[in-house]
């Protein structure tokens, strides 16, 4: 259950996957419903702000601690450069210090590559080992911040958030290739595509794959921008007709 390979490796869309992501669109939407009860109560603020914070780096240090203790641990699997554990460490930070310029990053590379993570995990170790609970605790941790700054704090990405963040992700992404290369690595999943990549993935040779990856990418982080531009654009005409 806490080290080793479980018994119970973990399946896609088996009963356990869907309660995991139950639980996260359960939790979710209690957040999202009682976003002006917490906004009113500095001191349920507080404490959802240090839950998630423990939750963050509990999880991190779990994965860390646990494949040390196992003799699993390697510069090629472990090195926290995944985009999830980046946004883990976006998230600590934008939780101490409130940041909004900090959140407009976080706000793209923080939520579409949760949301994925929980849809389609790459997890082998299914329910009840330690590493089921860790992956989908952490990145629901990352979810619940997002909406924690989006819905309680009102935070809101802007249009060239867009060209931002894409433009940090793309430096990045060049180090982590060249990481790659180096350690025969393949962090953020820019040498190969994981095992359930058929969805969002139509080529996995170089450089198109590459070229699949930034497309899907601008898509999803302008997609993300829409709803924003919606309520700004409705805002607007309120205006317009109220004058």
């Amino acid at each position: 259950m806490f080290a080793g390979d479980s018994p119970y490796p973990f399946e896609m869309f088996s009963p356990s996957h869907w309660v995991a992501v139950g639980i996260v669109l359960l939790i979710s939407a209690f957040l999202i419903y009682f976003r002006r009860v917490i906004r009113s109560n500095p001191i349920l603020q507080k404490l959802l702000r240090r839950s998630l914070l423990f939750l963050l780096i509990a999880t991190e240090s779990t994965y860390h601690s646990r494949a040390i203790l196992t003799g699993e641990w390697n510069r090629v699997d472990h090195l926290p450069l995944e985009l999830c554990s980046l946004s883990t460490f976006m998230a600590i930070i934008l939780l101490c210090t409130d940041n909004q310029k900090l959140f407009r990053i976080f706000y793209f590379l923080g939520l579409f590559p949760a949301v994925v993570a929980i849809a389609t995990p790459v997890l082998f170790n299914g329910f009840p080992h330690i590493e089921y609970f860790r992956f989908f605790s952490q990145h629901l941790a990352i979810v619940c911040t997002v909406l924690f700054f989006i819905f309680v704090k009102n935070y809101r990405p802007r249009l060239r958030s867009v060209f931002f963040s894409f433009l940090c992700l793309n430096i990045i992404s060049v180090f982590i290739i060249l990481l790659n290369v180096r350690l025969d690595a393949n962090y953020m999943f820019l040498n190969r595509p994981p095992a359930a990549s058929e969805y969002y993935v139509w080529s996995t040779e170089q450089p198109y794959y590459l070229l699949n990856l930034e497309v899907v990418v601008f898509a999803v982080f302008l997609l993300s921008y829409v709803p924003f531009a919606l309520r700004k654009r409705n805002r607007e005409r309120e205006g317009q007709v109220n004058v």
